[in-house]
């Protein structure tokens, strides 16, 4: 449910409230046609300029700044409000799949450099091993061969 009250104080209507609000996504499509009810509200509706609507491709958080501070200071109304929440859904939504995106890549390479390190240790370990019984197959071949001389030679 919207409060009112956080949006008209003293009677006089927070505009950059209402767009701030608009652009974090607090205040839904049906916010904005319950605020556009409030006789406060429609009073304070202004259009300087015609709204320009531009391809949904470049919304952005560049345009979606751009906008609201048009909405504030110089088209206040209910469709620039409502474009303007058309475009604010629009880049929470890209941010959210940008960030699970990155996860899921962050999540990846941790992932990848586990496996490396244990790869690494494998062949690490396994040199290690692999040398000691070398080393133990070498001394067992000097003894032998001395046994062997030694037999030899008696």
């Amino acid at each position: 449910m919207l409060d009112k009250s956080r949006y008209i104080v003293d009677g006089k209507v927070k505009r950059d409230r209402i767009v701030a609000d608009i652009k974090r996504g607090r205040i839904d499509k049906n916010d904005i046609l319950e605020l556009d009810k409030i006789p406060e509200v429609r009073e304070e509706y202004f259009e300087s300029e015609k709204l320009k609507k531009i391809d949904k491709s470049s919304w952005n958080n560049k345009y979606l700044d751009e906008l609201s501070l048009v909405s504030v200071s110089e088209s206040f109304g209910k469709e620039y409000l409502l474009y303007l929440r058309d475009v604010a859904e629009y880049v929470i939504a890209s941010e959210k799949k940008k960030e699970n995106t990155n996860k899921l890549i962050k999540g990846l390479l941790i992932g990848a450099v586990i496996v490396l390190l244990i790869i690494l240790a494998i062949a690490f370990f396994g040199a290690k091993a692999k040398k000691e019984t070398v080393s133990v197959a070498s001394v067992q071949l000097a003894q032998n061969t001395y046994l062997c001389l030694v037999k030899v030679l008696n």
